[in-house]
């Protein structure tokens, strides 16, 4: 394979992933959340009003489940904005960062 048809090949693989990340936001924002992530986005935004996880509020999952739903909660106070958009956004960016992150690690003979 040409140094320019490998140039081409990964050129038009990386405007189809950016395609399928747009995709993928537009997708996400367009559905509600299920009870459980909305759950969780419940007992965030108690916690960060004060409340005390399993005094104030109790549920069986474990901690970490609420405080990763804070960044996204805290984020949406400030910006007015839905806590479901802003995860969901997160959850994109990391996806965003990944993604090259594994591209790299592939062997060239795969891309």
């Amino acid at each position: 394979m040409t140094s320019l048809s490998v140039q081409n090949s990964r050129l038009a693989q990386s405007v189809s992933l950016a395609c399928l990340w747009i995709f993928s936001l537009i997708l996400t924002l367009q559905f509600p959340p299920t009870w459980d992530v909305a759950w969780q986005h419940h007992i965030a935004k108690e916690v960060l009003g004060g409340g005390e996880l399993y005094r104030d509020v109790i549920d069986l999952n474990p901690p970490l489940w609420f405080w990763a739903a804070i960044p996204s909660v805290w984020l949406a106070e400030i910006t007015q904005q839905s806590s479901f958009a802003i995860a969901s956004l997160f959850n994109l960016l990391g996806l965003a960062i990944a993604l090259p992150c594994v591209w790299s690690l592939l062997p060239q003979t795969w891309t």
